[in-house]
């Protein structure tokens, strides 16, 4: 039986979030090395555990490992397909960005992992082509030089009394 407050099964949404979030990072924007991994998945943990993800992995091995046992569990879902459909349309970016929205769920959806793309029903098509790999790219990049007012490191950086784009200044 489905149970929301699962340990177990609240380690596995804290692990795909880190897995997802950082490997939409390293593969659109800047690659990430594997001390980058162990750093991201150690930061990770204080938040893991205020909301009840124990076993929340710590390191980048443990991240794949994690990502590897719950594979077995892994089926197509109408409830993904449904999700996916609502992520597409619902109005999350601004009008004039509003065509570029479908686009960033299928970069989403191809850093899925090829084995649980298959086990999910995810098909080849539902990804990018590579041209639009290329185009999210330099999205990525571009969004990656822009300090957004609205978003946490921008406050992070108010708050400490620095300018908003401090954090997106070149070091030196």
């Amino acid at each position: 039986a489905y149970r929301a407050a699962d340990p177990g099964l609240l380690t596995f949404v804290h692990a795909t979030a880190v897995f997802g979030f950082a490997e939409a990072y390293s593969r659109y924007v800047h690659p990430l090395g594997s001390s980058e991994w162990d750093r991201i998945c150690a930061e990770g943990l204080a938040s893991a555990s205020a909301y009840g993800a124990t076993g929340a992995p710590s390191t980048f091995a443990a991240l794949k490992q994690c990502l590897t046992e719950m594979e077995s569990d892994l089926s197509p879902s109408w409830i993904l397909e449904e999700f996916l459909t609502i992520m597409g349309a619902v109005p999350l970016l601004p009008a004039p960005l509003k065509p570029l929205q479908r686009l960033l769920v299928r970069a989403a959806i191809d850093i899925v992992p090829p084995a649980y793309r298959s086990k999910t029903g995810l098909g080849p098509s539902q990804g990018l082509r590579s041209w639009e790999t290329r185009l999210v790219r330099r999205i990525g990049a571009f969004a990656d030089t822009l300090p957004l007012l609205s978003l946490p490191p921008a406050q992070s950086c108010l708050r400490l009394g620095l300018p908003a784009d401090y954090l997106y200044r070149p070091a030196g």
